[in-house]
């Protein structure tokens, strides 16, 4: 990660847990700072490859990799380098939150250097780059908050097709909530 999309990177350990905060005044300007879609896209994508490249610089390969919610999106795509499993959490999912990107033009391919059909679903009529349908369609697996809130991303959800592509669905790891469960094999689609 280098020039503009670099970051600058401060560890921190509080009671034993390593902390690493990745810092980039240009791309950040300001605490939730905005922009357009190309602009946005860039924070995305420097954040991911930045943590991708601390773990492969400082020569961490952890068996799990969690990524949370629709900004950590693309880190499941950049994931060659390593032989992790890659669980997205899916905090959020409804249209206003999922990280929809409005490109004015094209569809960004210039700035994440992925396929594009893995941000944006060619079904659509708009073109909307989208994070959250790259991390459920590059992660090994997904996971949600609760029973309640899986069910209702598999029956209503505009990603539910893509959901569903995952057999073994978890949520909350709370003992009272819990429901691991398979889906019925006819239930699931192939990748």
């Amino acid at each position: 990660v280098h020039g503009k999309q670099g970051y600058q990177r401060r560890v921190h350990g509080v009671n034993g847990v390593k902390l690493v905060f990745l810092y980039n005044p240009e791309l950040f300007p300001a605490v939730y700072s905005e922009g357009d879609a190309a602009c946005i896209l860039t924070q995305i994508v420097a954040f991911a490859r930045a943590s991708l490249e601390y773990l492969k610089s400082s020569h961490i390969c952890p068996s799990i990799i969690t990524t949370n919610d629709w900004y950590s999106g693309l880190i499941p795509a950049y994931k060659s380098a390593f032989n992790s499993t890659f669980v997205h959490i899916c905090h959020n999912l409804q249209e206003h939150y999922e990280g929809r990107l409005y490109p004015k033009e094209g569809t960004l391919d210039h700035i994440h250097e992925l396929p594009v059909e893995l941000l944006v679903d060619p079904a659509w009529t708009n073109v909307i780059v989208n994070p959250s349908r790259c991390a459920i369609l590059c992660a090994d697996q997904w996971a949600t908050v609760s029973c309640s809130y899986r069910e209702e991303l598999l029956a209503s959800s505009p990603l539910s097709p893509i959901l569903k592509r995952h057999c073994l669905l978890y949520t909350s790891p709370s003992p009272r909530d819990s429901c691991a469960s398979r889906m019925p094999s006819s239930a699931c689609k192939k990748k």
